[in-house]
C-alpha cells in the first residue's frame, strides 16, 4: 500500500516551474532556455523533479515514472512556449547565467 498523496503531473510541473523561475531570477539559468534538456547546461535538471516531489510530500517510485515524465513534458512545453520569460528586474532581464561547466 502506498502512503503518498495523490498528486498529478500538473502539480509536479507547477512546482518545477516555480523552481526554474527562482533559478532564472538568481541567474543560475538564463531566461532564453527553451527546453527541459537545455537546463542541464546550467543545473542538474533532474533535481527539479526530485525537489518538486519532496516539496509535495512524495518520493520517487518506479511505478510513478510515467507521471514524472509527464511533468517533465509539461515543463518542456512551458519552456518551449516561452511562458517563463517576463521582466525580472529594473532592466527587464535576468542576470546572465553561466553554464555550470564554465564555473
Amino acid at each position: 500500500m502506498r502512503d503518498q498523496p495523490d498528486v498529478g503531473s500538473d502539480s509536479i510541473a507547477t512546482a518545477m516551474q516555480e523552481m526554474i523561475l527562482e533559478d532564472i531570477r538568481d541567474g543560475r539559468v538564463p531566461e532564453t532556455v527553451d527546453a527541459f534538456e537545455q537546463l542541464h547546461d546550467f543545473v542538474d535538471a533532474n533535481d527539479y523533479v526530485q525537489q518538486a516531489l519532496e516539496a509535495l510530500g512524495l518520493t520517487a517510485l518506479p511505478d510513478d515514472a510515467a507521471r514524472d515524465n509527464a511533468a517533465i513534458a509539461l515543463v518542456d512545453t512551458w519552456l518551449a512556449a516561452g511562458s517563463h520569460i517576463h521582466p525580472l528586474g529594473p532592466s527587464g532581464t535576468a542576470p546572465d547565467a553561466v553554464p555550470r561547466d564554465a564555473r
